[in-house]
């Protein structure tokens, strides 16, 4: 029995650390989604990068589903966005929270499937990890429903539940096949993964550039990161000092995490990673937390933790359709990283696209990428006026001092990656009709004219060997008047 009930712990989240999860998880959420109402109308509009019959006509798949499509009007994406923040920060605050984490996952469902090119690897978790724990109780402590923020030494405020080993579960297949997808040389042999990393700079930020040149120390940073990836979610699963194993795992991530953030732009996802994490927090570590102030703070009376949410026949069926969709997603994920079509059958794959339980987890995998550079979009206006559109400045072919600050948001990084990854008409000629209606000179309101998007490319050389020179390759050249 006592063994029982040290693997039972693996199953256990504290009630308070899913409080914590909640607001942290709610918090990037309302950011993810704030920017994205900033910019509703370049993103989702049909006046915007991808107006609706051409994104129906070339990149939209047939099982995924989209409220956002139902009008192309800018106001009706502002009021959609406005209306997912809003749940959002209701769900964030505790305030019938199960009703409105469902609406907010099925709005961000559409958002994310209304424009796809945009997503990054945050999207998928932050979308997931709302998924996952629609059977668990985020609002037992710090909510508006229930404001304790504390509790008596005799309260109960360990969960176990089934859900809790799914939600754990969907973390530790991230972590796993992220490492699965890095067993290549730049990772296994040569450990050059991170020196390659810290080379993107798309990504890099000027910690992260510093620290490119200490080749020794991004080999040893590439060994660590492989391994911890492997064995860091295996601590979950230690039935000995079980609670000591999990702080291990839980804190190894989050300074894991910040680390990722204070030397690459990842956009959220650090921030998402480490609220997830949070959720997997033992609760010792809010008693050690709360023990100077306990006596001042409002506490709970003693409850059973399982005694009010989802009992009985209702809270079963509801894991069994989750453990389902559980199986789903595991067959998903070894087709992918085996690249064996045996595991997903057509009709899974469907269903896991129309769920929006679809991932993919090769981050930085196999390897990461080792052209990279920076664009230069040279605009002539109709009054003669010439300036690079991306900078709002004269015509350089100059590197600039740090090429991810090009970028307003982790959206248009991923979108001009995927430009240049791409390369071709299908997403060019868009880009560049959206340039030309959103393009102004600075005198007369004059419109744009031309437009000549160009490429310098910048290949990340072997460690040792010296930097080749900057290659420009011209990607598309574009008359506004002739579309």
């Amino acid at each position: 029995m006592n063994l029982l009930r040290r693997l039972s712990f693996g199953i256990e989240l504290d009630l308070r650390s899913l409080a914590v999860f909640r607001i942290v998880m709610g918090l990037c959420l309302c950011s993810d989604l704030a920017t994205k109402l900033f910019y509703a109308k370049d993103f989702y509009s049909d006046w915007g990068l991808m107006p609706r019959t051409y994104w129906v006509s070339n990149y939209m798949n047939d099982h995924k589903i989209s409220l956002m499509l139902a009008n192309g009007e800018a106001w009706f994406q502002y009021a959609f966005l406005l209306v997912a923040l809003i749940c959002a920060v209701l769900f964030t605050v505790g305030y019938k929270t199960r009703f409105f984490q469902i609406i907010t996952l099925v709005l961000l469902g559409s958002i994310q499937s209304r424009n796809y090119l945009l997503l990054s690897a945050a999207d998928d978790l932050l979308r997931l990890s709302l998924f996952w724990s629609l059977l668990l109780p985020l609002d037992r402590y710090y909510s508006i429903t229930n404001p304790a923020l504390t509790s008596s030494s005799q309260t109960e405020t360990g969960y176990r539940s089934f859900a809790g080993g799914l939600f754990i579960l969907q973390l530790v297949i991230m972590y796993l096949f992220t490492a699965f997808y890095k067993v290549n040389p730049t990772w296994t042999t040569d450990s050059s993964a991170i020196y390659y990393a810290l080379n993107i700079d798309h990504f890099a930020t000027p910690v992260g550039k510093w620290l490119s040149q200490f080749t020794s120390f991004g080999i040893f940073l590439t060994r660590t990161t492989l391994i911890w990836e492997f064995v860091g979610p295996l601590l979950l699963f230690i039935p000995f000092k079980a609670k000591v194993f999990r702080s291990i795992a839980a804190l190894g991530f989050i300074f894991f995490h910040l680390g990722l953030a204070v030397c690459l732009n990842l956009g959220t996802f650090p921030w998402v990673a480490i609220a997830y994490w949070c959720a997997l927090l033992p609760g010792e570590v809010w008693d050690v937390a709360f023990q100077k102030v306990r006596k001042t703070l409002p506490t709970v009376p003693k409850v059973s933790a399982s005694s009010e949410f989802l009992n009985g026949k209702k809270l079963r069926l509801m894991e069994s359709i989750f453990s389902g969709c559980m199986v789903l997603v595991l067959l998903q994920n070894i087709s992918d990283v085996t690249q064996n079509k045996v595991f997903l059958p057509g009709s899974v794959k469907t269903f896991l696209l129309t769920t929006n339980l679809n991932q993919v987890w090769d981050m930085f995998a196999p390897y990461p990428i080792r052209n990279d550079g920076w664009f230069v979009l040279e605009g002539t206006f109709k009054n003669g006026e010439t300036r690079d559109l991306l900078t709002n400045k004269n015509v350089t072919f100059e590197k600039p001092n740090s090429v991810a600050d090009l970028y307003s948001t982790s959206e248009w990084r991923k979108f001009y990656l995927f430009l240049w990854d791409q390369g071709e008409r299908k997403i060019l000629l868009p880009f560049a009709r959206y340039m030309c209606r959103s393009s102004k000179s600075t005198q007369e309101e004059s419109p744009l004219s031309t437009l000549k998007i160009t490429f310098m490319k910048e290949t990340t050389p072997p460690l040792g060997m010296e930097f080749p020179e900057v290659v420009p390759i011209t990607l598309w050249q574009h008359d506004c008047f002739a579309q």
